[in-house]
């Protein structure tokens, strides 16, 4: 029997990743609270997640790609 995709789980993800595009666009006070809580390693072990779908992980990889493109980031 094969096992159920965790389709719920993927949607969130994604739903939050967009919901992370839009608060990165907030500024760069929100940047710095985002990486003061850990965002990139927790983006980047979020990207290894054996479910995760190769549209995931683009997003993921856009996420990370406009946080490292801020002035904040760039010191990360």
């Amino acid at each position: 029997m094969a096992q159920e995709k965790p389709t719920n789980k993927v949607r969130h993800i994604k739903s939050g990743l967009r919901f992370l595009l839009e608060l990165v666009d907030c500024g760069n006070q929100m940047v710095g609270e985002l990486l003061g809580r850990g965002l990139v390693d927790a983006l980047w072990s979020l990207y290894h997640q054996e479910f995760m779908t190769i549209p995931t992980k683009l997003l993921i990889l856009r996420v990370l790609d406009r946080v490292l493109d801020t002035e904040q980031g760039f010191k990360v």
